[in-house]
């Protein structure tokens, strides 16, 4: 039976009688319907429980939405969520060193090309940087990579008032001790 075709009534939770509506609108109201609301058409004899209408029920409930796929990051890679993880990657025991100094760690990031760090694209295109010495895995671009744009753009800025423009930009080279600001 096609219900799309009916006017439809009905006495919703209020005990309010409502209608004539077309089924799409019965369909938007269902959730506000229990099954003692009273429901009636043009072809019915008499108003019926909600309930007693199994087909009508079963029509007027929404389709399950499907689930969303969440797509994995590839492995290893950090989830974006929140700060990056380290990741420890599988080394071979005999090959793995740990570093037990600071000087240590200097002496030997100041032999690797780009001190340790390497700019990886996963899977999805998203960019994300490796130290081969440390283990650190980022989405922040460590400062070997970030171009001088970068460094400027990641400076503290603030607004100074001028007198001919009202306020420009500027960018605070440091802070004084007086609690003032250096600023160019």
């Amino acid at each position: 039976m096609s219900f799309e075709s009916f006017e439809w009534y009905y006495v919703g939770t209020d005990d309010q009688q409502k209608g004539p509506v077309t089924w799409a609108d019965l369909k938007i109201v269902f959730n506000q319907l229990d099954d003692t609301c009273l429901l009636w058409h043009q072809n019915m004899g008499q108003w019926t429980e909600l309930g007693s209408l199994p087909d009508v029920k079963a029509a007027l409930k929404p389709k399950p939405k499907p689930k969303p796929v969440k797509k994995a990051p590839p492995r290893g890679l950090p989830k974006k969520k929140g700060p990056p993880v380290a990741l420890k990657p599988k080394v071979h025991e005999s090959r793995a060193r740990k570093l037990s100094t600071t000087d240590e760690f200097q002496r030997i990031a100041a032999e690797v090309p780009n001190q340790g760090w390497r700019r990886l694209v996963a899977a999805d295109g998203t960019t994300y940087f490796h130290n081969t010495i440390s283990d650190e895995t980022t989405y922040d671009v460590p400062e070997i990579f970030q171009t001088m744009d970068d460094k400027v753009r990641d400076g503290e800025w603030i607004w100074v008032p001028d007198s001919k423009a009202g306020f420009l930009k500027a960018k605070i080279i440091s802070k004084l001790s007086n609690g003032g600001l250096q600023v160019e």
